[in-house]
């Protein structure tokens, strides 16, 4: 890949790609979509109540809500982490 960073070939094909609609890239992007941990994340996103919804875009799913009887408790991050001194425990 360096090699054809260094005599401007991949340059050349990141333009026709682009010209073209993105069409690898695209393809790329769905498969992976569908790869267990893509599948997998939503859910845990969804236990994670101090993260912000994301949705990958072009991304069929939708966010699972997190219901108040989650099995996982989630509690807020501190405003900033605690220093250990050391000598404490």
């Amino acid at each position: 890949m360096l090699a054809e960073i260094r005599d401007g070939s991949f340059a050349k094909k990141w333009i026709e790609e682009n010209e073209k609609g993105c069409p690898n890239f695209l393809a790329k992007r769905k498969a992976e979509q569908q790869h267990t941990i893509e599948q997998l994340g939503p859910g845990l996103r969804a236990m994670m109540p101090f993260l912000q919804p994301v949705v990958a875009p072009a991304s069929p799913q939708k966010l699972p809500q997190p219901t108040s009887n989650s099995a996982v408790t989630m509690w807020p991050r501190p405003a900033r982490p605690h220093r250990v001194e050391p000598g404490e425990s």
